[in-house]
């Protein structure tokens, strides 16, 4: 497979990611795919247990 990228590109990844070996790149997309994925979850549950400001307000009798 050929990329097409540029020179100066590939020796950027290489000085940014040559530490990195194939199995610690596999788990830390796991752990971005995962950390993203509780994000949108909490985000979700914030907004079904907000209540409306309507229910909040008490009824004037």
């Amino acid at each position: 497979m050929i990329l097409e990228i540029r020179e100066r590109t590939y020796y950027r990844w290489q000085t940014n990611y040559s530490w990195i070996d194939p199995q610690m790149a596999k788990q830390m997309k796991f752990l971005e795919t995962e950390h993203a994925r509780l994000e949108k979850l909490v985000a979700d549950q914030g907004v079904i247990s907000r209540p409306s400001k309507r229910t909040s307000r008490p009824k004037n009798l």
